[in-house]
């Protein structure tokens, strides 16, 4: 919902926190510390809460997790996570001391550099956490939010409706499924559903991802299966027709001399009759000669 409330800045304020309102939620306050090299990191959240005419601030860290309890006073908020910056800094620095000497040999800092990356124990985990990945655009059906692991496996998603009547934003958190999870007015409220429950959902995303690489082998080793079982009947199915044509080729070339022989033989006996046929022709012409002599006698 969107808020004309102005946030009041101190004026002795130490420049270590930034806040930055969210563009999709105004009444939420996305904090920000400045780190020695100059670049930024989010430390955590603040959200309004309108009960009535009185505003209250929630304060959380990047997590999501309370870490301040709610003040009516912005310049109160401010001054704690300036401290908490303060915190974090500190905290830094000590990691930073105990940490081992730099070794100046140039020989021996490449094979310490060699047997930090041969050993697997000394590499860097990835360590897996929920991830709020919030979008620029809402989309139709009100969906802003994908909560994901750190493999990119949805865990769920959040959506927000506007109520007319309370002139408010609702939120309503689903699992990967679909199915509802939970409903809050706060949207702070709900990313605390998921923090809550954060071990038992990463567990579960975990099962999926690797039931998914389990069914994904299976449906390789099917595929390859199938392919010589094709190339087999593919081969089959060759020598059949071969072979038929192989038969058909032989039966016309019987027929071919069937017919030769029956051609040849008609032709003899035609050869034949036709002789005959000349023959008694002849001797017809010869008994007509003779019976015209006779009459001329």
């Amino acid at each position: 919902m969107k808020s004309n409330t102005k946030y009041p800045v101190s004026l002795d304020r130490v420049r270590n926190v930034t806040f930055r309102q969210s563009h999709l939620d105004y009444g939420h306050n996305i904090v920000s510390r400045f780190r020695i090299d100059g670049s930024k990191e989010v430390i955590g959240h603040v959200y309004t809460e309108v009960d009535g005419e009185e505003i209250k601030y929630i304060s959380t860290n990047r997590r999501g997790k309370e870490i301040f309890s709610p003040s009516t006073d912005f310049t109160a908020i401010e001054k704690k996570f300036d401290r908490y910056a303060h915190l974090i800094a500190l905290q830094e620095r000590i990691k930073e001391n105990y940490k081992e000497p730099l070794i100046t040999n140039n020989h021996s800092s490449l094979n310490s550099n060699l047997m930090k990356s041969n050993n697997p124990e000394q590499n860097q985990r990835k360590v897996n956490q929920l991830i709020f990945a919030e979008y620029e655009k809402t989309a139709g059906d009100g969906h802003f939010i994908t909560v994901v692991d750190s493999y990119r496996n949805v865990i769920g998603r959040i959506h927000k409706s506007y109520n007319d009547e309370a002139k408010k934003y609702e939120y309503a958190a689903f699992d990967h499924k679909g199915s509802l999870m939970a409903q809050k007015d706060k949207l702070w409220e709900l990313k605390k559903e998921f923090i809550n429950n954060r071990e038992p959902l990463l567990e579960q995303a975990h099962q999926r991802r690797i039931a998914n690489k389990e069914e994904s082998k299976e449906k390789l080793i099917e595929t390859l299966n199938e392919v010589p079982q094709q190339t087999q009947k593919a081969t089959r199915v060759e020598e059949r027709k071969k072979e038929t044509e192989m038969v058909r080729h032989g039966k016309e070339k019987e027929n071919l001399k069937t017919r030769d022989k029956f051609a040849t033989k008609n032709l003899g006996k035609d050869t034949k009759q036709e002789r005959e046929q000349e023959l008694t022709d002849l001797r017809n012409d010869h008994q007509d000669e003779r019976g015209d002599i006779e009459m001329e006698r």
